[in-house]
């Protein structure tokens, strides 16, 4: 289980290599939080139920076949290939990236929707987030702040292994994920996603993750 201090050196390390503003990180987790002010937030120990001593899967971007486990997470565009798959993710790890369309219809279906705030969707969190109607919680990548969660982890990927890890996982399978070849998103720098990758990896290591 790893708690904010733990994180937090982490984090700075990862603004200084990209060039992140921290202030900027918070202001798009006050967007989200004043967003889901009205709404019922699932906290940590909610989760925890869900995900405690049980086998998890994060499904990634490039999965094919998804085997059956206990919870199965979904991150950003993966919910999509769950959907056609008929499978309703347990769980949804989002910055609103990817068809945010199919993860609606996957929140509408009964996933959880975690939303998480950085400082470079801020535009996604005003349009989309409001729209998510099914059960949700939010995470931040600065220091977190009520109502609003830091699991560790900087992708959807990585992100999606701190939560479960940190929330009691029994065992955790990925699926579905190239580091070294990253899936070309429209308008995405395919450099900066490369180097993303390198930290998904390095700190999915930190944790005993099988892959399948």
């Amino acid at each position: 289980m790893m708690d904010w201090k733990d994180w937090e050196p982490y984090y700075m390390e990862i603004v200084r290599e990209f060039g992140f503003s921290v202030e900027m990180d918070r202001k798009s987790g006050v967007i989200l939080a004043e967003i889901l002010k009205h709404r019922h937030i699932l906290g940590k120990e909610e989760l925890r139920e869900i995900i405690e001593g049980k086998d998890v899967l994060v499904v990634g971007p490039l999965a094919n076949n998804i085997p059956k486990k206990d919870v199965i997470i979904s991150t950003d565009s993966s919910t999509s290939i769950c959907l056609k798959n008929g499978i309703i993710p347990d769980l949804i790890v989002t910055d609103l990236d990817g068809d945010v369309e199919d993860q609606i219809k996957a929140s509408l279906l009964g996933s959880i929707a975690v939303i998480h705030a950085h400082g470079d969707n801020m535009e996604a969190i005003r349009k989309y987030a409001p729209r998510f109607k099914g059960k949700l919680a939010g995470t931040v990548q600065c220091e977190p702040f009520p109502p609003l969660m830091n699991f560790g982890g900087f992708t959807d990927g990585d992100r999606a292994v701190f939560m479960a890890e940190s929330l009691g996982a029994k065992q955790i399978y990925i699926t579905g994920f190239d580091f070294k070849d990253p899936l070309e998103k429209q308008g995405k720098n395919r450099k900066i996603k490369e180097r993303k990758l390198v930290w998904a990896e390095r700190l999915i290591s930190l944790f005993e993750v099988r892959f399948i």
